[in-house]
């Protein structure tokens, strides 16, 4: 029964992939690359404007206390419908890409948490994170009048005082794609057969 299924998702694919609506990607300063899902320039579209925000922050904080901040990266928690290894991977990669262009700035330096046990382990004194930086990747889907999906994803991110546990700053940074409605049944019927694909 699942091959039958598998085959009728695969079949249904390459009907609607040759006769569905163009996908759209819905940005206010142009698309570079336009796909259903989240491409490496939205990736970076996204982590470029947090970290454009970051930054004034960051300038903020080095005038007040003379140093860079030390920031512990979190790892971003998907909150969107993707399940699996995909919305693992999108989690890392986000996070990933935080973080490089966060400590490439000069004005962070990422705390490593891995690390930091046998350090302390070992005598050497770790100086502890100032603040944390988590957030999630969210998604809102709404159905527009010609039956095509418009889909809001936004990563919401917050930066926490470590010393006092209150919120210092926080951003959200939306995203919007727009996903025809055949190719959308298709994702519908393969989420609903493989939750965990």
């Amino acid at each position: 029964m699942r091959i039958l299924i598998m085959a009728a998702v695969a079949a249904a694919t390459a009907l609607a992939s040759g006769c569905m609506t163009e996908r759209s990607h819905i940005v206010t300063r142009g698309a570079q690359e336009t796909v259903a899902g989240f491409s490496q320039d939205d990736i970076d579209r996204a982590v470029g404007q947090a970290v454009a925000k970051l930054n004034q922050v960051a300038n903020r904080y080095q005038g007040e206390q003379g140093r860079r901040m030390i920031l512990n990266v979190k790892n971003i928690v998907n909150d969107t419908m993707s399940r699996g290894i995909y919305a693992t991977a999108l989690s890392e990669q986000i996070s990933q890409s935080l973080k490089e262009e966060l400590t490439n700035g000069g004005l962070f330096v990422i705390y490593n948490e891995a690390l930091a046990p046998s350090l302390a382990a070992q005598g050497i004194p770790v100086p502890r994170p100032d603040y944390i930086l988590d957030g999630k990747l969210q998604q809102r889907n709404m159905r527009r009048d010609s039956g095509n999906y418009y889909q809001e994803f936004s990563l919401n991110l917050q930066l926490t005082d470590t010393t006092n546990g209150l919120q210092y700053w926080t951003s959200r940074i939306p995203m919007a794609k727009g996903v025809d409605r055949a190719r959308q049944r298709i994702l519908d019927i393969a989420a609903t057969q493989f939750p965990d694909g």
